[in-house]
């Protein structure tokens, strides 16, 4: 065989299938709550927009054009920001798959629990109530500032998911009066969504040691600057005992003592 020519050289080894694809689903989890929080946000707004529609139907009638434009609004994103939201909330499930098995190989330790059981967890309806807050505090984060964001988060979770089985129920009254109080808690309730989206880029942030906005924190140090003159003297030598200071490396000859005589000048 010839020893000359090129050369095939062997790829290197790719990481895990389904690791990697599990990390570049979790780095879009920051713009798909982002994108979430924007749709939740804008379906409020189309919620009390129709609550003004009502309101104002109580004395004037309203055009069929601007109800159609109510209707258009209240469909579209009603219907884009549950999809955007089931999206963010599988790419969360990734991040904190990753996040877990991070921190705990910093401590030594492998993450106990597995990504499917995680992924039950946050995924499954009535569970993912409660496991999500769990495994966030599985974290052992040491700072009591993300301790207190965890739990911040995780009551903001719970409201968010009774108030959406409320919601639900409440759309089978039938009366007027409950049609129009409907249209009010959706908006609430879309608005509990944008601070459940909010809260969390904000646990992401901060676990990765970002700032709020997602860059890197600049650490800064504060010094006490202390001015000559606030600076307290030296003590003062007593009185008989001063001497005077020579510099460093100058040394005074030796001095011999007089003897005064009584009545000398």
């Amino acid at each position: 065989m010839p020893r000359w020519g090129l050369h095939d050289v062997p790829p290197a080894p790719d990481r895990e299938p389904v690791a990697g694809r599990r990390e570049q689903l979790a780095e879009l989890a920051p713009a798909l709550l982002s994108a979430t929080a924007a749709l939740f946000a804008l379906a409020a707004l189309a919620e009390l927009f129709r609550y003004g529609l009502l309101l104002r139907n109580r004395s004037t009638l309203i055009g069929p054009g601007l109800l159609a434009v109510s209707d258009g609004l209240v469909s579209a994103a009603g219907l884009l920001a549950p999809i955007v939201a089931v999206c963010a909330a599988v790419a969360t499930v990734a991040w904190l798959v990753g996040a877990r098995r991070r921190a705990f190989a910093r401590s030594g330790h492998v993450d106990p629990r597995r990504p499917s059981t995680l992924a039950l967890g946050c995924l499954v309806p009535v569970v993912n109530l409660a496991m999500p807050g769990v495994f966030l505090t599985e974290l052992d984060e040491p700072d009591p500032q993300t301790r207190k964001l965890f739990r911040v988060w995780w009551v903001t979770w719970a409201c968010g998911g009774v108030l959406f089985v409320v919601n639900l129920w409440w759309r089978g009254l039938d009366s007027l009066q409950a049609q129009a109080d409907g249209v009010l808690l959706a908006a609430v309730t879309d608005l509990v969504a944008v601070a459940v989206a909010v809260l969390t880029l904000l646990v992401i942030h901060r676990v990765e040691g970002l700032s709020p906005t997602g860059k890197q924190r600049e650490l800064t140090r504060w010094l006490v600057a202390v001015p000559e003159s606030a600076k307290p003297a030296a003590p003062a030598a007593p009185a008989g005992t001063a001497e005077a200071t020579e510099p460093a490396g100058i040394a005074e000859p030796a001095r011999t003592p007089e003897r005064v005589e009584a009545g000398a000048p």
